[in-house]
């Protein structure tokens, strides 16, 4: 059986974010991942294999990847996160691989405001994308952004349409009460963590009746290697329970399920998306959402009616939270009703799964001897 080879920063990722297709995929093909932490199975999957090399330095990530490259005929390599992008194009100054990288949004290199570094971060991603590599991305917007900026060729890019989620085809029946808010990522600057938080405490000023939940991890383990190294990082779990006490801090939450059950509305003031998985999620369970304006959020709530930032801050915020409020329980749920069936119809595993295996048979025939 042909063999793919999938790099992530964290087991995390791969397990809540991107396993539901990689299980497709493994029908066709010999699966392994490789993450820096352990992958725990809850189930023996069939054509997986695991690595994990621990947290190590670059130079010792990147010779564990030429060995592991080396020892077997992989097919195809597909990468997950700038920095091991940017490890497995100097892997390939030595070697023919095929590799596919999953742009998931811009990132944090286009938030950095120290001059210098953006510039040269910017420069090394040019090459990166530029040298030997096949490009996908999962949002339209970032694909036209990323051509333009960087001049990449047209024939080395691809799109699936969001990285997909299960979702399950009842429509469901629930009523929303504008009560209860959540925000649900992983607690980093990036994920516009701060922003909620200062706008939940104007809110909850004139709105005392309003409850407000936080539900994301915060561990390194979670969040990534590479997080410190371009926006600072606070421990926010601690700041919640400290400065915010009037917040609900429910802690890391594998199934959004039993979380979003009992809510009104999520808020997402993430800087970068590709997506957004978590309002594909609140899509699919019929929240209604409220969100910066990014790429992946201009993509996935296009047509929906859920209330997009023109202004990405928390004067804004508050004030799209108040509009949101005003709203009368009719027009919410005309909105949430839309949401549901534009999530299921275009940003489902089944899509994700086709696109992407059309593509990996584009690059593996067009590149064979």
């Amino acid at each position: 059986m042909r063999e793919i080879l999938v790099i992530s920063n964290t087991a995390f990722s791969v397990k809540k974010f991107r396993m539901h297709y990689l299980e497709k995929l493994a029908k066709t093909f010999s699966i392994s991942i490789c993450t820096p932490d352990k992958y725990k199975l809850n189930k023996k999957r069939k054509n997986f294999k695991f690595y994990n090399f621990g947290y190590r330095n670059i130079i010792n990530e990147f010779f564990y990847f030429r060995k592991i490259i080396k020892q077997n005929n992989f097919k195809l390599i597909i990468v997950y996160s700038f920095k091991y992008q940017i490890l497995l194009s100097i892997c390939n100054f030595f070697s023919k691989n095929n590799i596919l990288n999953i742009i998931a949004g811009k990132g944090s290199i286009f938030l950095i405001k120290n001059f210098l570094l953006k510039y040269l971060m910017q420069h090394i991603l040019k090459i990166v994308l530029n040298y030997k590599n096949f490009l996908c991305f999962i949002n339209p917007y970032d694909k036209k952004f990323f051509e333009k900026k960087f001049k990449l060729n047209p024939s080395k890019t691809f799109l699936i349409p969001t990285e997909g989620t299960k979702i399950d085809k009842k429509l469901l029946k629930r009523k929303n009460h504008k009560k209860n808010f959540i925000f649900f990522a992983r607690l980093i600057k990036q994920k516009g963590i701060e922003d909620y938080l200062n706008a939940s405490k104007i809110i909850n000023r004139k709105y005392p009746n309003i409850n407000f939940f936080v539900a994301g991890p915060s561990s390194k383990k979670i969040l990534g290697q590479s997080t410190n190294l371009i926006m600072f990082h606070e421990n926010y779990s601690k700041k919640i329970k400290n400065e915010f006490k009037f917040i609900n801090f429910l802690g890391y939450k594998n199934d959004y399920k039993s979380i979003y059950a009992k809510m009104d509305c999520l808020i997402s003031p993430s800087f970068s998306e590709g997506a957004g998985n978590s309002i594909i999620e609140a899509m699919i369970s019929k929240l209604f959402v409220i969100c910066y304006k990014n790429n992946g959020h201009r993509y996935i709530l296009k047509n929906t009616k859920n209330l997009i930032c023109k202004k990405n801050n928390v004067k804004t915020l508050v004030k799209n939270i108040e509009k949101y409020l005003m709203l009368n329980n009719r027009e919410i749920n005309k909105r949430v009703d839309k949401s549901f069936l534009i999530a299921k119809k275009q940003f489902n595993t089944f899509n994700t799964y086709n696109a992407l295996i059309n593509i990996i048979n584009k690059i593996i025939s067009r590149t064979k001897k």
